[in-house]
Parts: structure tokens; C-alpha cells; sequence
């Protein structure tokens, strides 16, 4: 289904198979939703058991749209600030909010080390002897 025809919001969740059904309400968009931004404590090297360091990761939570026995929607960092995936990811959202799938999801996005306000070694993280933890391996 088209996103909008004429300025009337259609839902690509429709209840009827292919109908532009309009959608009951604003669209849901990440800037329409009530969040929480919070840190955990993530290890630097997940594969060294000799190495105790660790750094605050950020992530962003909505539960909006949870009830219990819902999925959590995972949304792994990009290389670049939480925020930035956040801002742009309404399909997300879409897909939470709908009354079809009726999924009713926690929305978890955690933000990728190195980015944003997740940096290992603060200001001194790119420096050529700390930018070893910036692998897809330790990331993951």
C-alpha cells in the first residue's frame, strides 16, 4: 500500500489483504513516542577473560506498544550515533504500532561502540592504541 494518497496516511499493515484502508489515528513515528535513554555496563574485549575493562553503552527503550509475552524489536548500532537510526527507522514503529500484527513489542535500539556517547576510552578512543575493540567481532 502507498504511504499516503492525496494526504490521507494509509497503514502497510492493512486488515483487509491490499485495501488502502486509511489508517485511525496519526501515523506513529519515533518523535510520537515516549522513550528512555540509559547506560549498562558493556565489556571492552569479550574475548580476553584477562581483560576487566569496561565502558558505558547507551541505549534507547519504548515500551509503548508493550504487553507482557510481546517480542522485544532488537535494533543493533549502525556506525553512527543512536539517535540517527532512531530518527530514521518508522517502519520499526509502523510494524509495532499495528493493530493487525498485533505484536505488541518493547523497542530496544542499543547504540554500536565507538559511537555516539558509547565510547570506550571517552575523547581518547581513536587513538591507534584503543581502536583495536572497533570490530564487528566485539561489537556483536
Amino acid at each position: 500500500a502507498r504511504a499516503s494518497d492525496a494526504g490521507i496516511q494509509y497503514s502497510l499493515f492493512s486488515d483487509d489483504r491490499g485495501s488502502r484502508t486509511p489508517r485511525s489515528g496519526p501515523p506513529v513515528t519515533p518523535g510520537s513516542v515516549n522513550y528512555t535513554v540509559a547506560f549498562f555496563e558493556q565489556r571492552f574485549d569479550h574475548f580476553r577473560e584477562d581483560d576487566n575493562r569496561t565502558f558505558m553503552q547507551r541505549y534507547v527503550v519504548c515500551d509503548d506498544f508493550y504487553q507482557p509475552g510481546g517480542p522485544i524489536f532488537f535494533y543493533t548500532g549502525n556506525e553512527g550515533g543512536v539517535f540517527s537510526f532512531w530518527n530514521s527507522s518508522g517502519f520499526v514503529f509502523e510494524m509495532a504500532a499495528s493493530k493487525v500484527l498485533k505484536m505488541h513489542p518493547l523497542l530496544l535500539y542499543v547504540e554500536h561502540r565507538y559511537y555516539g556517547e558509547s565510547l570506550p576510552f571517552g575523547d581518547a578512543s581513536f587513538d591507534q592504541e584503543r581502536v583495536y575493540g572497533l570490530t564487528v567481532q566485539q561489537a556483536l
